[in-house]
């Protein structure tokens, strides 16, 4: 009767401790004040490069730190130039991920990441040959949430001398500032275009993930149901 029973599915080890290079290309928002504007955009370039580490707690959730910079890139067109305002710095993040079917080849996740960039106190002038420019910052540091929703796909084949596979993910993220990142004035002869960016970010991110060491989690096995101990009491 043993040929009729269930055979117990292969589980695919899960590592204790990842080291993860992410790239999060993504697009924020101009946010000009007032209805008459000489100076206009329809979206900002942003995004971050970070390195992450990860700590698997169970099977399904993991706790996750990292170091990288974030990057804007908003370029604003007038009637007579276009001006160019850029803005990167370090970042760190932290924070908590959910994966369902752990063990499988292809994952689904979550996460909710924290994080905070440093900033800019004070104000710098430019003056160009028909405008000036005043930008104002906004504190030395902006904190923000960057929920995100994804794939998990492991490699079909493990990399000569490791225990692991290796990973690759992919998801769609939101960053939400938690304030501006400073305020913009455009002054010419007789007008005073003023630009408050959030930062809010909008993109994805592609993530390698690599187990570095042998240490992996300690996997419970699944208990039979009743039904098959029952078979198995009879033989």
């Amino acid at each position: 009767m043993f040929c009729f029973l269930p055979k117990a599915e292969a589980q695919i080890p899960i590592p204790e401790i990842t080291l993860s290079p992410e790239f999060s290309p993504g697009s924020t928002f101009p946010n000009f004040v007032g209805d008459k504007n000489d100076w206009n955009a329809k979206l900002y370039a942003a995004g971050a490069f970070s390195v992450m580490l990860s700590k698997r707690l169970t099977e399904n959730w993991d706790a996750v730190a990292g170091i990288g910079m974030s990057a804007y890139h908003m370029n604003n067109r007038g009637k007579i130039d276009d001006y160019l305002l850029d803005f990167s710095s370090p970042h760190l993040l932290a924070g908590i991920g959910y994966y369902k079917n752990p063990f499988s080849r292809t994952q689904s996740f979550i996460k909710l990441i924290a994080g905070s960039q440093l900033g800019y106190r004070g104000i710098q002038k430019e003056s160009h040959e028909q405008y000036t420019v005043n930008i104002n910052g906004n504190g030395l540091f902006h904190f923000f949430v960057r929920p995100e929703i994804g794939i998990h796909m492991k490699a079909r084949q493990k990399l000569k001398g490791s225990s692991f596979y290796n990973a690759f993910e992919l998801s769609a993220y939101f960053r939400f500032n938690f304030k501006s990142l400073g305020e913009v004035n455009i002054i010419e002869t007789q007008t005073n275009t003023q630009i408050i960016p959030r930062g809010n970010i909008i993109g994805l991110n592609f993530r390698y993930v690599m187990p570095p060491g042998k240490k992996r989690l300690k996997e419970k096995m699944k208990t039979p149901d009743k039904r098959i101990r029952k078979i198995q009491n009879l033989n």
